[in-house]
């Protein structure tokens, strides 16, 4: 009986000294030092960024029309080229007799249907015979006119300037019509082509604007045109996308075929998609064994200014930007605990930060 008393006051001496202690706890607790994040509004619009490269805007694999011996080549590669200037000429000695000898039947024809055009005018030619030789002026001029385009396509002209990138024949080879023999490429008009993933490209209906960054001067943003995508996704599930450069005269002189980029796609989100739907910084989720995931929520307090209540959120994943995308728990406007979130007790006395001000007692921003 004695002993029972004994711990009956043991007991209540303790419980006495806990219930002390918890009224000294929270009037005498000195307010922690919190920043703030405040949740806005969710915008309606998603922006993601890929790795991109700067492509020629056009390039051209050059072609004769006949076939022939090379007979000189009068470029080389990566040398850079003026439009109209000639690059290349085949070995015309064929071509030259054969348009010799039909120029002769050409004039000779000529002269024959001159004459029988002035006696036919006299009535000394038969309609038939008149008719007959209009026909076969038409048949040789139609051959002329051809054996002078082949003589003139010897000559292998650029089409616009830029530079020369690969030369696949050489000098004397023998090559046929239609097989490429110099590749250029422009050096004036630029595209710029990222690859895209399925998630992606399925909003490609959505895309609202575009630009791109490149690494000689990643403060600057160029904006974009959409070119096309291809609809047929690559061995790594990606869709390619080519864009035009807007306002070509404006843009960075540091731009290079080559050069690594980074491409920024914006795209309209459906209102569904964004039904209660806020971001949260990636450091103000706390997780515990009761809660799967919480946030600090700042609440105003009667007697102790501010407050923090734990709030539980349910994750649905994380944007490009590293924000925590919450669908439940929290809406816009809510104050939550960006930093310190680990070190922080529930209905725990704070002081929110200004904007920018530095922690003090040894803190950091």
């Amino acid at each position: 009986m004695k002993d029972t008393f004994k711990a009956i006051i043991i007991i209540f001496f303790v419980s006495s000294l806990l219930a002390c202690q918890t009224k000294v706890d929270i009037n005498n607790v000195k307010s922690k030092l919190v920043k703030v994040y405040t949740i806005e509004e969710v915008t309606t619009s998603e922006e993601r960024s890929f790795a991109g490269t700067v492509i020629e805007g056009k390039k051209a694999n050059l072609s004769f029309r006949i076939s022939a011996p090379i007979e000189r080549i009068y470029v080389e590669e990566g040398e850079y080229v003026e439009q109209g200037q000639l690059l290349a000429k085949l070995d015309a000695r064929d071509y030259q007799l054969q348009y010799t000898a039909v120029q002769a039947q050409f004039e000779q024809i000529s002269s024959e249907v001159a004459r029988i055009e002035t006696l036919y005018k006299k009535g000394n030619v038969a309609i038939n015979d008149y008719e007959k030789a209009q026909a076969g002026l038409k048949q040789i001029t139609a051959k002329y006119e051809s054996v002078q385009n082949s003589l003139n396509d010897i000559k292998l002209l650029a089409p616009y300037s830029g530079f020369i990138q690969d030369i696949y024949f050489q000098q004397s080879e023998i090559i046929k019509a239609g097989l490429p023999v110099i590749s250029l490429i422009s050096n004036k008009d630029f595209q710029i082509q990222c690859d895209i993933p399925a998630i992606v490209y399925a909003n490609k209906d959505k895309f609202s604007s575009y630009s791109v960054t490149l690494e000689t001067n990643p403060e600057e943003e160029i904006p974009l045109q959409l070119d096309n995508i291809k609809h047929k996704a690559n061995l790594n599930s990606l869709y390619r996308v080519f864009f035009n450069i807007q306002n070509q005269s404006s843009k960075s002189p540091k731009m290079a075929i080559g050069m690594d980029c980074q491409v920024k796609i914006v795209y309209e989100l459906e209102t569904s998609d964004q039904e209660n739907i806020v971001k949260v910084p990636m450091e103000s989720i706390v997780q515990s064994e009761r809660y799967s995931s919480f946030v600090w929520l700042l609440n105003t307090h009667d007697r102790y200014g501010y407050i923090v209540n734990k709030r539980p959120v349910k994750i649905i994943g994380i944007d490009e930007s590293g924000l925590v995308m919450i669908s439940d728990g929290l809406k816009a406007g809510d104050r939550i605990i960006k930093a310190g979130v680990h070190s922080l007790a529930e209905n725990q006395q704070v002081e929110p930060l200004k904007e920018n001000s530095p922690l003090r007692h040894g803190g950091s921003k």
